[in-house]
């Protein structure tokens, strides 16, 4: 009964979801947007966890 009811509502949600998305995607766009780069700033900084550091200056030489 429990994962019955636990269905429904995350198909309610996706309706619900699918439905702000087509009615109202200009003001959802700017928020999704941000999401997307939140996330690839936290992937990028776990990545850099792993690497070995480089210097400032070396980062700088290669940006010129």
């Amino acid at each position: 009964m429990q994962v019955h009811v636990e269905e429904e509502f995350k198909e309610k949600i996706r309706e619900t979801f699918i439905e702000m998305l087509e009615h109202d995607s200009e003001r959802l766009y700017p928020l999704f947007l941000e999401i997307m780069e939140d996330l690839a700033l936290s992937k990028a900084m776990e990545e850099g966890e792993h690497t070995p550091e480089v210097k400032e200056e070396t980062i700088f030489e290669l940006l010129k």
